[in-house]
Formats: structure tokens, C-alpha cells, sequence
């Protein structure tokens, strides 16, 4: 996809906090961004400055304390809207055990009207001659390409 100046993604004065009283932590405060169509956007912080709790607030997994909700749509918009506009990379991988690494993508690819080609991505990722294996029988980062493949095959 080419890069443009078409925003594609409008945050404005997103917050979010958790626990209340004495234990009430503000993760996100006032996040403000634009990310345009074709760019791609690396969230990077230590551990717990809020990277997920933002993720997942952009996906409609969770509701903020400001800002747009995404929320607010249908149970079915909302997963229209994550099937066709986001690829999500979960901090731990989620991938079935019993299936292996291309059944994995394959999983997301059907969600897709243009998936990528499966044997591109998986030859690209570095993942071919570990197609047919299950994600117990290859390393950690083998199963983050698989998960990263997962949410690049919709295209």
C-alpha cells in the first residue's frame, strides 16, 4: 500500500486509567496522533507505559476514559470493522496448538476478499520449511513470524 496523506487513523485526547481511589493509575492520558494511510506506526516504551492498553483501546477491545469509542458499534460493526481495517499481533501469540504454522495464517487469511499469497508470506517470513510443523515444534520467534503472518495475510 502506498504511503498518502489520507489520515487513515485520528486519535484525539484518548485516556484511559485503571483501579480507583489510592490504586487508580492513569496509563493513557491525552493521546493525540495521526497515522495516514500506508504508514506504519511503531508504539515503542518500556513495560507498562501503556503500548497494549492502547492497542487494545484502538481495536475496540477495550473502552477509554475519553475519546472516540469504538465501542459504541454493534457487536457485528465491531468485528466488520476489526476483520477488515486491523492486523493485531497480541503480546502473546494466540496461536492454535493444534494446527500448524500455515494453518495458523491460513485461519486469518479466509477473513480476507485479497489475501497475500501464502507462499509468498510464509517465504518471506522466513517460515516455508516450517510450514507443516506445529508451534510447539519451532522456536519463540518463529511463532512471533506466524503471528506477525497471521495479521499481514489480509492484506
Amino acid at each position: 500500500m502506498a504511503k498518502s496523506n489520507t489520515p487513515y487513523l485520528v486519535v484525539e485526547g484518548l485516556a484511559k486509567h485503571y483501579g480507583d481511589g489510592e490504586a487508580r493509575m492513569q496509563v493513557l492520558d491525552g493521546i493525540t496522533t495521526t497515522v495516514n494511510r500506508g504508514e506504519i506506526c511503531v508504539m515503542l516504551g518500556p513495560s507498562g507505559s501503556g503500548k497494549s492498553t492502547l492497542g487494545r483501546v484502538l481495536c475496540g477491545l477495550l473502552r477509554p476514559d475519553s475519546g472516540k469509542e469504538l465501542t459504541a458499534l454493534s457487536s457485528k460493526d465491531l468485528g466488520e470493522y476489526r476483520r477488515r481495517e486491523l492486523g493485531f499481533i497480541f503480546q502473546f501469540y494466540n496461536l492454535v496448538p493444534d494446527l500448524t504454522i500455515k494453518e495458523n495464517i491460513e485461519v486469518t487469511a479466509h477473513l480476507s476478499s485479497n489475501p497475500l499469497s501464502m507462499e509468498e508470506l510464509l517465504r518471506s517470513l522466513g517460515l516455508w520449511e516450517h510450514r507443516n510443523k506445529f508451534p510447539r515444534q519451532v522456536s519463540g520467534g518463529q511463532q512471533q513470524r506466524c503471528a506477525i503472518g497471521r495479521a499481514l495475510v489480509q492484506n
